[in-house]
């Protein structure tokens, strides 16, 4: 039986994110909403697929194969933000790892541990999916619940971001729902 599992839950997400901490300003505010609920689960059976591929594999967010594997963790697609073209999404995932998997965390009162990660992707027309980008800036790790590790992640990707303080020089200089992080460089270089 997969351990990967799909919330369907685009359209609370796009309503909190874009009331989130609200730190975008108006004028660049982006509401990155799916053409239609069938593009929405149609595409998360997709991507569930190709991170299915990355865990057995072991591939950037799901590495060290030490923390993660098929058997330990249950990977959860928190939600799929759109770009304006529909051509791009970011992908935010939570992962759940039973904590005697972690080699490091001995807290025996904990049965569960929680990260949170979000992935960019491409649409690929050609073979009518998507090819995913193993990479984001930040992990969240080590989290005892679902709701602190995604609290955590949309507080970055819809909070953090609208500051001149970076954590590092490869962030996107804008908050997920800024039409200027869709249009930014770092994004469309990928």
């Amino acid at each position: 039986m997969k351990k990967i599992i799909i919330f369907l839950i685009g359209s609370m997400f796009f309503y909190r994110c874009n009331n989130y901490l609200q730190p975008t300003p108006e004028k660049y505010k982006y509401t990155a909403l799916p053409k239609s609920k069938d593009q929405y689960k149609t595409d998360s059976m997709v991507l569930i697929h190709l991170l299915d591929i990355m865990l057995s594999k072991n591939i950037n967010p799901f590495s060290p194969s030490s923390a993660y594997n098929k058997k330990f963790t249950t990977i959860y697609i928190d939600s799929i933000l759109y770009s304006p073209e529909k051509n791009g999404i970011v992908i935010f995932i939570i992962t759940k790892t039973n904590k005697n998997k972690q080699e490091n965390f001995r807290d025996s009162r904990i049965e569960y541990l929680f990260d949170a990660n979000y992935l960019y992707a491409k649409r690929d027309t050609l073979r009518n999916g998507f090819k995913l980008y193993g990479y984001s800036s930040i992990r969240f790790v080590n989290f005892i619940s679902f709701k602190e590790a995604e609290n955590a992640l949309l507080e970055y990707c819809f909070g953090r971001r609208a500051t001149d303080h970076h954590f590092s020089k490869d962030e996107p200089f804008y908050n997920m729902d800024d039409i200027r992080f869709w249009n930014g460089k770092q994004f469309r270089n990928l």
